[in-house]
């Protein structure tokens, strides 16, 4: 009996030792398979630098200041302060001789490398006012009579105020309005116009604009059609892409660029920046108030065109070029029916940049 209390004993140390055993191995002997992932990221840079503004004309311009862009007052009107000025406050800006762009005028720029594919638009757009070489002339109708006329004849073929100027006597001839041979007799009937007369030797440009670097650099005066033509030669020639021209008109010059870009590209190359950063560039104009004669022969065609366009003529007068009578578009293009553009009075500039993150 005894010996069974020992023998059963014996059985349940056995047992503990063999569940203790199992504990104490499963704590110094497993499989064990671990991983470590860790990654970051930031936002990609876009980086792109664009600035377009500026003021580049105005209705108002103050002569203290050298005929600069000025707020419209009248009292500054009245009292000589403005020698250039609009019939009223909402009028349209203005541009003539002796005037000028006021500070850093037009400023415009487009620089960065962004670490992301764009698709970039720009589209730029120069105006030049602009007179056709060729003669000129103001016309103004005069009754003659057989006596009257050798007079008139005789007193127009001279010289008036500059040399550029000269009073002449012209007739209608059909369509065409010539002048009166000094030798010429008296046509009844005929259609007679005192004529004050301009001859333009070469196309005349009157509003030349400057590109003006950040670091005070400047660029030789030129014209908006020449600015623009260079852009399109730079984005053509040089970086490879396809420029479509809205207008390649000498006086009226506008180009579009549409453009995918891959990440980390250069946009300082597109010529409308100072440098790498994108410093904005500036531009800025001048019309001169006096060079030579044959200038202000120009500049005062100019002027009676334009109060053509605006007002219009009194009964009877008109401005011929090279013989054919003057009409103007809505635009601002004057044309005879031998002339497709004869002049063209607006100037200005319009530049637009558009940067836009594609997929």
């Amino acid at each position: 009996m005894k010996k069974n209390k020992w023998m059963r004993l014996a059985s349940v140390m056995l047992v503990l030792c063999l569940i203790t055993t199992c504990t104490v191995s499963g704590t110094y002997a497993k499989y064990v398979s671990a991983d470590n992932a860790v990654d970051t990221a930031r936002v990609a840079k876009w980086g792109v630098n664009v600035v377009a503004g500026g003021t580049l004309f105005s209705n108002a311009y103050y002569e203290q200041t050298h005929n600069t862009p000025a707020v419209w007052e009248q009292a500054a009107i009245d009292a000589l302060k403005f020698t250039v000025a609009t019939a009223d406050k909402d009028g349209d800006n203005l541009v003539a001789p002796g005037t000028k762009s006021a500070g850093d005028g037009m400023i415009f720029g487009l620089g960065g490398v962004p670490e992301v594919a764009l698709n970039l638009v720009i589209e730029v757009e120069g105006k030049d006012v602009m007179l056709e070489h060729g003669d000129w002339a103001y016309l103004t109708p005069i009754e003659l009579d057989a006596g009257t006329f050798a007079t008139t004849l005789a007193e127009c073929d001279t010289s008036i105020a500059a040399a550029s100027f000269a009073h002449k006597l012209y007739v209608a001839d059909g369509d065409k309005y010539v002048e009166v041979a000094p030798d010429a007799t008296f046509i009844g009937g005929a259609d007679y116009y005192l004529a004050t007369v301009c001859t333009v030797d070469e196309r005349y440009f009157p509003v030349q604009y400057t590109n003006n670097s950040s670091d005070g650099d400047t660029a030789n005066k030129t014209i908006a059609y020449q600015i623009v033509k260079e852009l399109a030669d730079l984005w053509e020639s040089d970086l490879g892409f396809a420029v479509t021209w809205n207008s390649a008109e000498v006086y009226d010059a506008g180009i579009e660029l549409d453009v995918d870009l891959p990440a980390n590209y250069d946009l300082s190359q597109f010529g409308l920046c100072s440098d790498a950063n994108g410093t904005p560039m500036s531009l800025t104009w001048e019309w001169e108030f006096y060079v030579d004669d044959d200038t202000d022969c120009a500049d005062t065609i100019l002027g009676d065109l334009m109060r053509q366009f605006k007002d219009g003529l009194p009964s009877g007068d008109l401005i011929i070029f090279d013989g054919y009578e003057v009409s103007i578009d809505g635009d601002g293009l004057a044309s005879t029916d031998e002339e497709a553009r004869a002049a063209f009075l607006f100037t200005g500039f319009d530049v637009s940049i558009e940067a836009t993150q594609i997929d």
